[in-house]
């Protein structure tokens, strides 16, 4: 007797190729088991995407950063050649030249 699964598809046989009918309780169970086997990869692949697009954004958002830091830096190199060596309020704007 060999019980084997192929194309999700069960087979019991003998060497005689007997073919005996699984109790509806066995079958439910195969079925159930197989359902969830296939909410499982589905779930999986849903999965999957979410990492693909999240890591998509996460890409986009560190190019972002890189390029506001990079503004800032030049920025920071034009008000210093301006104004001189010194501190800025970032809410008034005000600039106090340093001693």
């Amino acid at each position: 007797m060999d019980l084997k699964k192929k194309n999700n598809i069960y087979n019991y046989t003998k060497f005689n190729m007997e073919k005996i009918q699984l109790t509806p309780e066995e079958l439910s169970k195969l079925q159930d088991s197989n359902d969830k086997v296939a909410d499982i990869v589905t779930s999986l692949g849903q999965i999957e995407i979410q990492i693909s697009l999240l890591q998509k954004n996460k890409e986009s958002l560190l190019a972002s950063f890189s390029q506001i830091q990079q503004d800032q830096d030049q920025l920071a190199t034009e008000l210093t050649q301006k104004y001189g060596d010194g501190t800025i309020d970032i809410t008034s704007g005000e600039f106090t030249k340093a001693g």
